[in-house]
């Protein structure tokens, strides 16, 4: 398989699902891993020579992001909603499979290292507490 960067937009159209694997080899082998995938799309648009859009046909991802801790898994998939705008950073590698109708098909799949929401999204509210500082033997 052939991996290539990516670094991009994408809107998600399927929320997420956070799956516990177990993998055989690599760095976690043996050890809980908690895979956090949902559908996206990255819409395509060409420049005309007048200066307006045309809009081409979107490029559409399963997105996955790999955690050793199922609650960091878990906040993760509790704040991607159906129809954010998310920066994703990774490698994505299309993997060709038979569909149940004998066609041939392409899935591209994005290995994310990192996933960030615009904080200037509509529809986005943030609010933020700076955490209290723990004091001496105080557990995390």
């Amino acid at each position: 398989m052939d991996y290539k960067p990516f670094s991009n937009t994408v809107v998600v159209f399927k929320e997420p699902t956070v799956n516990k694997i177990v993998p055989k080899s690599g760095q976690r082998a043996g050890k809980d891993t908690f895979v956090v995938e949902f559908k996206a799309y990255h819409p395509s648009f060409e420049k005309k020579q007048d200066g307006s859009f045309e809009r081409k046909d979107s490029v559409f991802f399963t997105v996955q992001q790999f955690f050793g801790s199922e609650k960091t898994a878990n906040t993760l998939a509790q704040h991607v909603k159906e129809g954010m705008t998310l920066e994703v950073r990774g490698d994505c590698v299309e993997k060709s499979f038979q569909g149940r109708d004998g066609a041939s098909k392409t899935e591209n799949i994005i290995t994310a290292k990192g996933i960030a929401a615009s904080l200037t999204q509509p529809g986005l509210s943030v609010s933020y507490e700076k955490p209290k500082a723990k004091s001496k033997g105080q557990e995390r």
